[in-house]
């Protein structure tokens, strides 16, 4: 049982290679005979059929409401249908780790050829830091679902090379590239 979680399906116009990746791993795992599930935020309209099931989390708006509604959306997945593997990718996953019963496995990608540093220390709740606290959760959230990850992928040895140096995981820490 394996759940693939990324933050929009690949037929979203704002949709990428990452989404576009994510569905054709899903979809060849499917057809290897493996149970597949896969979580979009969104609502389906529209979604063409796939050779896996699909859960729709209703998109907020903001990343750190879409993380949360995510993280909720796998804990209730969860109650009937516990995966033995996660594979997630996209920082609106970030909080997935600490809802995850014990003994599944997590499998984390980051799509990202240049990610943004993650700040050492997070700035002061002093007026006028709300904005840069929330150009921050991109960063810190993919960081959390990294360094929790049982196994880290990246789509290049630069983008490996830039986790480590933009401090999202630790130098001791192994990346597999898979370009």
């Amino acid at each position: 049982r394996i759940l693939m979680i990324h933050n929009r399906p690949p037929w979203d116009a704002r949709a990428g290679g990452g989404q576009r990746v994510q569905h054709e791993l899903a979809t060849h795992v499917a057809a290897g005979g493996h149970d597949v599930r896969a979580l979009y935020l969104g609502t389906g309209d529209g979604a063409p059929p796939t050779p896996y099931a699909t859960t729709w989390v209703r998109e907020r708006g903001r990343l750190v409401l879409d993380a949360a509604a995510i993280a909720r959306a796998v804990r209730r997945l969860a109650t009937s249908w516990t995966p033995n593997v996660v594979h997630a990718s996209a920082a609106e996953a970030g909080l997935v780790p600490w809802v995850l019963p014990p003994g599944v496995g997590l499998v984390a990608t980051s799509h990202h050829p240049d990610p943004p540093p993650v700040p050492p220390d997070l700035p002061s709740l002093a007026p006028g830091s709300l904005g840069r606290m929330r150009a921050l959760q991109n960063p810190l959230l993919e960081a959390a679902l990294l360094r929790r990850a049982h196994r880290v992928v990246a789509v290049s040895r630069w983008g490996a090379e830039a986790l480590v140096s933009r401090g999202y995981l630790p130098a001791t820490r192994p990346v597999a590239v898979v370009p």
